[in-house]
């Protein structure tokens, strides 16, 4: 019988079946799930499309870790990153809590606006701290300030671009398919502007970096969003509504976002054959200051790209993910538009006139 609470035993299969083997440690199940997790199998058969048409979100998942979404679609395969501390009392947030908390407070501007922003943030607020997930005393009230002053602006912000834009405009169809592979979803809660139709999005990640410029790595829902909206010739105006700014981010020529898009379904069903040779914030740190090596294995203060699970089980290092040479195809192809794109977006930073529109924005 197992007396260590970190032995494997506990976390085999036939721990499920027998009763008498169980453990209250559940933060080891993750260093053994690790190892027991199925490596991506070499030769496997070409991958048959799937049935249903894929989503704009199932491309955004895509594009943000290609190697991630072959393991989900293909292996059935989801690394479980935050089960360990699921049961460890909270004593302050990382970086990623922080993220889902605000997002949280974010998920429902039409009624916090309806309600009263002050007074909807409050109530969220209270949920949250009799769930659990606000560190403790003192310093869970200061998380709670911190929370508050940044979702404050951002509601406020909302509210104002649905006084500028008040009336509402029927939904988009998207609907586009190249190499076998077809998207079919819909772009809705729409505005009517001036020039067309409108979108707002809420996203608790801070939206500007260096010199008050976008960061394309912040952006790529928004820009899957506008390059498949722009790509079915339905050209849409897009706002970004993040804790640092505000982003107008404009549509593309249509012939243009078709390209893109074609090559990104491409990529798509090249990707379900055989994990793709390209992580994203790598790709773009490449492209923008030449950094990939740096930001992919990190350094002894930054966390590398590469501590994702997916990505350190195929490419464990810079070296690995650009040797065939197909890294440079794929950053090129895929994130070389959108770093061209975020430069043409306008900034409003918070409290503050809008930016002039290019690329020192």
């Amino acid at each position: 019988h197992p007396l260590q609470p970190f032995s494997r035993r506990y976390f085999e299969r036939a721990a499920k079946e027998n009763a008498a083997l169980f453990t209250y440690a559940g933060e080891w199940r993750m260093a053994h799930a690790d190892s027991a997790a199925p490596a991506p199998a070499h030769g496997l058969p070409a991958f048959e499309a799937l049935l249903e048409p894929l989503s704009l979100q199932q491309l955004v998942r895509f594009l943000k870790n290609p190697v991630k979404a072959f393991f989900r679609v293909r292996l059935d395969v989801v690394f479980d990153e935050q089960g360990a501390q699921d049961d460890d009392e909270v004593f302050a947030l990382d970086g990623l809590s922080r993220h889902a908390l605000l997002t949280d407070l974010l998920d429902d501007p039409q009624t916090a606006v309806r309600e009263g922003v002050e007074h909807n943030i409050a109530r969220r607020l209270h949920r949250l701290r009799g769930s659990g997930v606000l560190p403790m005393r003192a310093l869970g009230e200061r998380v709670a300030q911190a929370l508050q002053q940044e979702a404050l602006p951002m509601l406020a912000r909302w509210a104002e671009l649905r006084q500028t834009y008040p009336h509402g405009a029927e939904k988009i169809p998207l609907r586009f398919a190249h190499a076998g592979v077809q998207l079919d979803d819909w772009l809705g809660d729409l505005r009517k502007g001036a020039q067309g139709r409108v979108w707002m999005l809420l996203t608790a990640s801070r939206l500007l970096g260096d010199k008050a410029s976008p960061r394309p790595d912040k952006l790529l829902d928004a820009w899957v969003r506008q390059l498949a909206t722009s790509a079915c010739g339905e050209a849409a105006e897009g706002w970004l509504i993040g804790p640092d700014a505000s982003l107008q981010l404009p549509p593309l020529a249509q012939e243009a976002a078709a390209a893109h898009l074609q090559a990104l379904l491409a990529a798509w069903k090249t990707g379900m054959d055989a994990p793709l040779p390209i992580a994203a914030r790598t790709a773009l740190a490449e492209l923008a200051k030449g950094k990939g090596a740096a930001t992919y294995d990190g350094s002894f203060n930054t966390t590398g790209e590469v501590e994702e699970p997916c990505l350190a089980r195929v490419f464990p290092d810079f070296d690995t993910l650009r040797a065939d040479g197909r890294f440079d195809h794929y950053k090129d192809t895929l994130f070389q538009p959108l770093l061209d794109w975020a430069q043409g977006c306008s900034v409003m930073i918070h409290s503050q006139m809008p930016a002039h529109t290019g690329e020192d924005a």
